[in-house]
């Protein structure tokens, strides 16, 4: 994590298995799981490098790093299992993004929204539905949007300092 990032309780970064890299500014919302992608592999059984055939059995799986933007914000409930998700991009809650999925910047996803396996989301796109689908009758997102999300995490992040300084001093 870069920094000035909040990760409410019952949140789950799983970086076990792979690297997740998560930007400035960033906000995960309470219960969301977030965990890296994994890409089956089509190794032979018979290979014929003998580092390969140590180290890997055939139809083995390997993780992939998961790299989430800045000034991201990621709703409760979700599970996250994409590739990528780009800067400025607003997961509402309970959506579920599936394994290698790539958003791109300045995105919406709408609430409970399950995005399958290797979609590819451009910028400026609004996605809703289970299965997810891109809305394409005109409506995406305006290009001003990358300022004024990055203003609104600015002022999340904001807000969540105020409200931890007010617990401290109402213990004291």
């Amino acid at each position: 994590m870069k920094g000035k990032s909040v990760v409410l309780p019952h949140a789950y970064i799983r970086g076990d298995f792979s690297t997740v890299r998560i930007g400035r500014y960033c906000h995960v919302g309470t219960g969301t799981v977030i965990r890296p992608p994994y890409s089956p592999s089509a190794i032979l059984a018979n290979s014929t490098n003998p580092t390969t055939s140590k180290n890997k059995k055939a139809g083995s799986s390997s993780f992939l790093p998961l790299v989430i933007g800045s000034h991201t914000r990621i709703g409760s409930n979700c599970v996250i299992e994409a590739s990528c998700v780009g800067s400025s991009v607003i997961i509402e809650d309970d959506c579920v993004i599936g394994q290698r999925v790539l958003v791109k910047d300045c995105c919406r996803i709408e609430a409970g929204s399950v995005i399958p396996e290797g979609m590819v989301i451009p910028p400026f796109s609004i996605v809703r539905g289970c299965p997810a689908q891109i809305v394409n009758n005109g409506e995406t997102l305006p290009e001003s949007c990358s300022v004024e999300i990055l203003d609104n995490s600015v002022k999340l992040f904001e807000d969540f300092v105020e409200k931890e300084k007010e617990k401290e001093e109402t213990k004291q």
